[in-house]
């Protein structure tokens, strides 16, 4: 078929028109096989290659993220003023229990340092933590909006300035 083609050609154009088709198709030819063997040796040496940024790029440590205080909190460490390092709150923190909706899933934590005679608070709808100072046989927040105590069962109890109980421990 190639060479009917040829033949059909031949018949319409001269022979220098001819000659300047096939110069063109060897010429397309050569171009694709440099450009080819030019890309393989860049592929197969990434040295050749120049970036605009030789610097390597930083590289960033899951989990490596740190607060103010040098706590890890994608790890799940958190500053406790109380104990004055980082924490994570359900291994050294006392779980408390919502009273007031038994089904509830959520809880508090508590951290009490006797040497200091401080507590701290955890509660979901307070930002942070709260320091409670002990204040005879309870601790009490610098607003008086939260009253810790212990009962006759060793548990701890949190209530609110009304005298409403919150939450209790299982301890």
């Amino acid at each position: 078929m190639a060479k009917k083609a040829k033949v059909a050609l031949a018949a319409s154009i001269s022979t220098t028109e001819m000659n300047k088709l096939t110069i063109s198709a060897t010429a397309i030819k050569a171009l694709v096989c440099c450009t080819f063997f030019a890309l393989a040796n860049l592929a197969c040496n990434p040295k050749a290659v120049k970036t605009v940024n030789d610097e390597p790029p930083e590289i960033i440590e899951a989990g490596g993220g740190r607060d103010e205080h040098g706590c890890i909190p994608s790890a799940g460490y958190e500053w406790s003023v109380a104990l004055e390092k980082c924490v994570r709150l359900w291994e050294v923190g006392i779980e408390l229990k919502n009273v007031r909706v038994p089904s509830s899933t959520s809880v508090a934590y508590l951290i009490v340092d006797p040497e200091k005679d401080k507590a701290e608070l955890y509660l979901l709808e307070v930002s942070g933590s709260l320091i409670l100072s002990k204040q005879g046989s309870e601790w009490v927040d610098s607003d008086k909006r939260y009253i810790l105590t212990r009962n006759t069962n060793n548990q701890y109890q949190v209530r609110n300035a009304k005298g409403l109980l919150l939450y209790q421990s299982n301890q």
